[in-house]
This record gives structure tokens, sequence and C-alpha cells, in this order.
């Protein structure tokens, strides 16, 4: 993984750390929903990452959802169940704009 060769440890440097996450760039609550999904047995950084992440968009009330431990390692979810937490959250908080077939 490249962030602990560019940035050194995150238990030597959590301030350059934070600087360079997501949550540095979060600023007011216009923020897009946010869906997480992470294996607790991947690198540590990503769940330290997101926890602080998650927890400053729950400070700005923008919706989240979480789906953890649904494999192993730095994976993408690929059962039925996991999956439908996954468009569930899409068709909840995507909503492409309508086209009106009466105008031509």
């Amino acid at each position: 993984m490249r962030c602990p060769l560019v940035w050194g440890s995150l238990e030597e440097n959590r301030k350059l750390w934070e600087s360079m996450g997501s949550s540095y760039l979060v600023e007011t609550k216009a923020t897009a929903p946010t869906l997480f999904f992470y294996n607790t047995d991947d690198d540590a950084y990503y769940e330290d990452q997101i926890i602080h992440l998650k927890k400053k968009l729950d400070q700005l009330a923008v919706p989240t959802t979480s789906l953890i431990n649904y494999g192993k390692g730095h994976a993408i979810p690929q059962t039925a169940k996991d999956l439908n937490t996954l468009y569930s959250f899409f068709k909840n908080y995507l909503n492409p704009p309508k086209l009106d077939k009466t105008k031509k």
C-alpha cells in the first residue's frame, strides 16, 4: 500500500494521515450520502479513516450506511445479501432526473 510509504506509519504520523483523509475535506452537511464497506481483516488504516469520516458525517447529519465484514481483505461484496445492501443504498440516494416523454 502506498499510504504508509508516502506518509509514514499511522502510529507515528496521525496528524498527517488525518489531514490527507476524506474527513478533512468534508465541511458542510451538503456532502453526498456515503456508503462505507470494508473488512476488518484488511489494513488497519482503512477502518481508522472510515471511523473518523463517519463520525464527522454523523455530526453533520449526512446519511451513511456501513457494510462491514462481508468477505475477506480488500474486496467488494459478492453475496446477494450484501449486494442488496449496496443496491438499496444507491436506489435510495441516486435519483436521476426523469425524462418528460411528452415534450419533443
